[in-house]
């Protein structure tokens, strides 16, 4: 089982998860692994995967609706695989516990699906450039503050953990 690739699935709003996702692949292929990057609503089933890291951008306070559905369509798969999720949220600009325990929350429609082994929280990138119109304007009426707060590193050695995990059963889950 071990020669199976790992699946990291996304569900990406602007194209910032999107990124996440294709970082988190690069530092496991980096540790030997294969790994196979998409959207969620391009996969159809999990058969050939080892185990599952599935993102989503956070939008009104919620993953995606279609990443909620990829884990509710593959649930019974999920069931039998190792299972790590993973949230891009540009509320965790700002590193602190509160932002964490408000973050994790944001999770708990999908928790109550299937509990993961592990959780990624990253801080994401605001860009309106990249939005659709509507979302544009609202941006800037409420004068919303755009940067790319995303930390690589940290990215990087959140999925070099993950791999340990996988690979050993060593370290401790992250959340």
């Amino acid at each position: 089982m071990t020669n199976k690739p790992i699946l990291v699935a996304y569900a990406s709003h602007a194209g910032s998860t999107e990124e996440v996702a294709e970082a988190i692949a690069t530092a496991l292929q980096e540790h030997g692994a294969g790994v196979d990057v998409c959207p969620v609503q391009d996969v159809t089933t999990l058969a050939p995967y080892r185990a599952v890291l599935v993102g989503s951008a956070i939008h009104g306070a919620k993953w995606l609706p279609e990443a909620t559905e990829f884990v509710k369509r593959h649930r019974t798969e999920l069931e039998q695989l190792p299972l790590i999720y993973f949230l891009v949220c540009a509320t965790l600009r700002e590193d602190t516990a509160e932002h964490h325990r408000e973050v994790l929350a944001y999770l708990d429609p999908v928790r109550v699906i299937l509990e993961p082994l592990e959780i990624g929280l990253f801080a994401g990138r605001l860009d309106a450039s990249r939005l659709p119109f509507l979302e544009r304007m609202l941006v800037k009426a409420m004068k919303s503050e755009e940067g790319d707060w995303r930390d690589w590193e940290a990215i990087h050695d959140w999925a070099g953990g993950v791999w340990e995990h996988l690979e050993h059963g060593e370290g401790e889950a992250v959340a």
